[in-house]
């Protein structure tokens, strides 16, 4: 990736006790990734892979258990909670997969945008009413709905509240979680479009979360594909899309739909299940379920190989069992 860098992950790891404590389940094992500045990096991978898990993390919502999050030449997750949340969350923030668990039924849709901004004090003098009736026009919703509460609202309507409210403190960075995934397909586009526009206008830097690997494919400038904990393969969405090299990125991209059936990938087919986060086999995390699995891929974690212009892959058959330096 040649782009500037907004924010960069090194290392990033996240566990978390069972309820024994006898056992750890690694949600995020050892994460390096890259997000350039206004543009979007998709995260895909099954469901548990620890997608959510890293924006959580990012966004210090959950505590990582190592790594750093580096932005504008600091440590992130060196900070102080009070530290982080004063001076960084007005800066980055995000959109739940649910948008009416993630809004107060107490509060009306107008006390809800004035929330954030005021905790953030960046009110400044402001008409507070402009500056709601501004939020509602750049999300596509008329200024009489701040009147309104989530309940009497569409699911489509609460879920651009919560695009017009992660975008009330004038936010750098956004964490888009599965944004559309609960919203019928004849809104699903119009919420896409919304974010797209405010990206173009603002210079915002996404990290967007899904399993809609067409709306990723038509989305994101660049993807990280994720696997019990891990990123497999990484690059521009061309790269990944048109030319999947990990096994599992095949695997996972077979579901995409070509309208060239020549430029269909070759069907590889993953055996058994996804192992448990809590015990984690060794080596390559995908060598229990690969069928082009070797002795080394059992005991070896294999690092980055640049196999193009940034596109990279952790797997030995790509890189011929080299141990090339990590991102």
């Amino acid at each position: 990736m040649n782009d500037e860098n907004y924010l960069e992950i090194q290392h990033l790891s996240k566990h978390f006790a069972t309820r024994t404590k006898k056992q750890v389940l690694i949600a995020v094992n050892d994460v390096s990734l890259r997000f350039p500045k206004g543009k979007t990096l998709g995260l895909i991978g099954e469901s548990g892979s620890g997608k959510s898990t890293i924006g959580r993390c990012i966004l210090r919502l959950t505590e990582p258990t190592q790594g750093k999050i580096l932005c504008e030449g600091k440590d992130l997750a060196r900070l102080k909670e009070k530290e982080f949340r004063k001076q960084w969350r007005p800066r980055m923030q995000m959109v739940f997969q649910d948008p009416f668990d993630s809004l107060n039924p107490r509060m009306n849709i107008r006390s809800l945008l004035l929330e954030p901004i005021r905790h953030a004090g960046t009110l400044n003098g402001r008409d507070p009413d402009k500056v709601v009736e501004e939020l509602l026009r750049k999300v596509k919703l008329d200024p009489e709905v701040a009147t309104a509460y989530r309940h009497q609202l569409t699911p489509g309507q609460q879920q651009r509240v919560g695009i017009a409210r992660a975008i009330a403190t004038s936010p750098a960075f956004l964490v888009l979680d599965e944004p559309i995934s609960l919203l019928d397909i004849s809104v699903r586009a119009e919420i896409m479009r919304i974010l797209y526009e405010i990206q173009e206008k603002e210079g915002l830097t996404y990290l967007f979360i899904s399993h809609d690997l067409s709306t990723v494919q038509d989305f994101c400038h660049h993807v990280a594909v994720m696997y019990l904990g891990r990123i497999v393969e990484t690059g521009t969405v061309e790269q990944v899309f048109g030319h999947p090299a990990h096994p599992y990125s095949k695997a996972l991209l077979q579901s995409v739909l070509y309208p060239d059936p020549q430029k269909r990938h070759q069907p590889l087919q993953l055996s058994g299940e996804i192992p448990s986060p809590i015990d984690t086999p060794a080596g390559c995390p995908l060598h229990t379920r690969c069928p082009r699995a070797t002795e080394k891929c059992k005991n070896t974690v294999q690092a980055f190989q640049d196999i193009g212009g940034g596109h990279l892959v952790a797997c030995m058959e790509v890189s011929g069992g080299k141990q090339d330096e990590a991102i």
